[in-house]
Formats: structure tokens, sequence, C-alpha cells
């Protein structure tokens, strides 16, 4: 991506306007997302996959980024039997560092969008 498209992009984020970015290739995401950071101290990030959300969360690391990936459930919503011990934790831990940590990118699927969380006093 090149400085007048960056450029064109940041205007539109800056004016409220909603951005889809597609098409780049590999590490070039966060790379994208870096640039992106300073421009906007902290926004949200989907993903159409959990493995291109993990692959994006340590790429955004890699390049000095603190990002935080938030999981889906492993079973689907309204579903009786109830999502996985560590699929729990790892859902868990990452609502955790959202509270307790510094962030400038959170990194979700569809799915873990949607799915309610619950209150922090709780």
């Amino acid at each position: 991506m090149n400085q007048r498209s960056f450029r064109l992009l940041s205007g539109k984020l800056s004016s409220g306007e909603n951005v889809t970015v597609f098409g780049l290739p590999g590490a070039s995401k966060a790379l994208f997302l870096k640039e992106l950071c300073r421009k906007l101290p902290k926004f949200f990030v989907i993903v159409p996959t959990h493995s291109l959300g993990v692959a994006i969360t340590e790429d955004l690391k890699r390049v000095g980024v603190s990002a935080v990936f938030v999981p889906p459930w492993d079973s689907p919503p309204f579903d009786l039997s109830p999502p996985s011990s560590a699929s729990q934790h790892r859902r868990l831990k990452a609502l955790y560092r959202l509270l307790a940590d510094s962030w400038s990118v959170v990194v979700l699927t569809p799915s873990s969008f949607l799915q309610k969380v619950q209150s922090p006093e709780f």
C-alpha cells in the first residue's frame, strides 16, 4: 500500500467512515495495522477465521504492537453443551488482558465479536 492510499484511508477514518481493507499478503497486514496505530490509538480488527486471528496477533506482536486476540467459544451459541475448559481459559485470559493491560489492537472473529461477555463487575 502506498502513502497516497494510506492518506486517503486515514482521511476516511478521521471523518468517521467505515473502511474495509483486503488483499494484503502475509505479514503486510501487521505492518499496515502498525501504521494505522499512529492515527488511531485503539481499535478493533475483525478477521474471518480463528487461525488468521492468531497469525495477525502474533505478527503484530513481532512488529511491536500490543495486540490481544479474543477467541470464540468452541461450541455454537445456544448449544446445551458448555465450551471446553481450555476454550474458556483462553477467552477469559484475553478478556482479562483487555482490562488489565494496555493494548492498541483487539483482533476478533465474527463469532467472538457476537458472543456475550460478562460485565467486569461480575
